[in-house]
């Protein structure tokens, strides 16, 4: 009777090959983030017509749930190539649904908002999609900074830091109007929930640990891309 060696057992085992995609499948999930995106943005434009709570409101303006929205999006998806296309699928979508509602339902329509924000779903969404598709697989540094920026995307709105100047006392208290502490809340939660999905221990220490200065330069380029870039 033949005994393989555990050495030889590991020479003859092979990796499965990869599964073929569906194409169904993955019409189907394409065509689901496009009903998704579109329905999505009527909703943040019905959030924004002045007769809803400001909390709510700020929940369809602020990027909080729509970054939250890319990352799930990505990290779900069977690889970078259908991350990148479901990404872009949403959030075209979403652009569409947002400023024909804007345009039907109001009457007005920014056409320089429009093309900045078209051309980031079409560009700067699949690069970040195929980023975090590459680091939910992974652990280190490198990952764990992907999706430290991406939660402190979450943070860059700056209603965190609003609250803590007011805590502080460096925010005066007759400018607490400006003040949006169930956006702050929602934003910490989520930007705690993004460092929380990392498959593995040391990737989400990284973004927690990173979490501060990656916020910091986030905040920086998101202030840039609404002065130059037409984000307004």
């Amino acid at each position: 009777m033949r005994v393989d060696s555990p050495a030889a057992a590991r020479r003859d085992h092979r990796p499965a090959a990869p599964r073929t995609p569906d194409p169904l499948r993955e019409a189907a999930a394409t065509a689901a983030c496009l009903v998704g995106g579109l329905v999505t943005g009527i909703a943040a434009k019905w959030s924004d017509g002045g007769w809803t709570p400001s909390w709510l409101h700020d929940l369809g303006n602020y990027p909080a749930l729509f970054v939250v929205a890319l990352v799930l999006l990505a990290i779900t998806a069977p690889g970078e190539i259908r991350a990148a296309t479901r990404a872009v699928a949403f959030f075209v979508a979403l652009c569409a649904g947002y400023y024909a509602s804007s345009l039907l339902g109001f009457g007005f329509l920014s056409r320089t908002s429009l093309v900045a924000w078209t051309t980031a779903a079409l560009t700067v969404v699949p690069m970040g999609a195929v980023l975090l598709r590459w680091a939910i697989r992974r652990r280190g540094f490198l990952p764990g900074a992907v999706f430290a920026a991406f939660a402190g995307a979450v943070l860059a709105d700056g209603t965190v830091r609003q609250v803590y100047w007011a805590w502080t006392g460096e925010l005066p208290r007759a400018h607490w109007l400006v003040l949006h502490p169930v956006q702050a809340a929602v934003d910490v939660v989520l930007a705690v929930v993004v460092c929380l999905l990392p498959r593995t221990r040391r990737t989400r220490l990284w973004a927690f640990v990173l979490l501060v200065p990656m916020t910091l330069l986030v905040t920086r380029l998101v202030g840039m891309a609404y002065s130059y870039g037409g984000l307004g």
